[in-house]
């Protein structure tokens, strides 16, 4: 008799495995799925910031700027873009008016001619209008000008951020007029570029003023950079000296010359050692 209790003693414990073995499926199958629907869930919001995203970097076609006359529909889109962004023969940086004839894209503008050169001719007397404004105003109001236009340039120095470090016009024993001009460096990553730059700008500041003011005679420019010592100690040094005279300025085409050659034609030009 006792055999019988032990096979179905026996029975039942296969039984109970097998349920338990089946309990232990099904609970791996609820996880896999609860797995799995996060992941969908986690996917489809991905899919949809993505989607976000794509349309956010999306750019209309009409907040693209005309790089060339092929991106115009017709002539008057040439002049009204032409005129509001105060363009004209002498300031073309599309180079859409090839020849400098004041008629940008002639294959679309042709007759708009008439329109252009009206427009022409109100930026030339504009222009001339403000040329002799400040070639007869007071040279106190003229420095003040310059001071006002200088002022706000920055350098990229932390203790020194601003360009301008003095500007006086000097009137000599001669009746010589000189303007001299007192600037900090811009930042850059070597000596050459910072040397470079400066001479750039130099050449903008001569081409300006000898332009603007018969009265000068010699403009001096200093150019100061933050030089540290062997202790640690940083203070502003005098880099670069460049002056030039009216006579030397009235020789160069400025409109083709290269910054580069400033140091041998200027009138006098010494640099700092370091940028030797």
């Amino acid at each position: 008799m006792r055999q019988p209790r032990f096979v179905l003693n026996g029975i039942i414990m296969v039984f109970t495995v097998v349920l338990a073995a089946c309990g232990a499926e099904n609970m791996e199958e609820d996880e896999l799925s609860a797995e799995n629907n996060s992941n969908y869930v986690e996917n489809s919001n991905v899919s949809s910031n993505n989607e976000n995203i794509s349309s956010n970097n999306l750019v209309d076609d009409e907040d693209i700027a005309p790089q060339n006359c092929s991106d115009f529909s017709d002539g008057r889109e040439v002049f009204n873009f032409w005129s509001d962004n105060g363009y004209h023969s002498s300031n073309d940086p599309l180079n859409l008016d090839g020849n400098s004839s004041g008629v940008p894209c002639e294959v679309l503008t042709s007759d708009l001619e008439e329109d252009f050169k009206e427009y022409e001719n109100s930026i030339t007397a504009s222009n001339q209008s403000a040329d002799e404004e400040t070639a007869t105003m007071d040279l106190n109001d003229y420095i003040e000008m310059l001071v006002e236009d200088i002022s706000g340039l920055e350098t990229g120095h932390e203790d020194y951020p601003f360009t301008l470090n003095d500007i006086e016009s000097l009137e000599q024993t001669d009746d010589m007029q000189i303007l001299e001009i007192t600037l900090v460096s811009h930042y850059g990553w070597s000596p050459d570029s910072i040397k470079n730059t400066s001479l750039d700008e130099s050449v903008d500041y001569f081409k300006r003023i000898f332009a603007d003011r018969e009265e000068f005679q010699r403009v001096e420019i200093y150019w100061l950079a933050p030089f540290t010592d062997q202790y640690g100690n940083t203070e502003l040094g005098e880099m670069v000296n460049v002056d030039l005279t009216k006579d030397t300025s009235e020789r160069i085409n400025w409109d083709q010359f290269d910054a580069k050659n400033l140091p041998e034609v200027a009138d006098y030009y010494h640099q700092h050692q370091s940028f030797d």
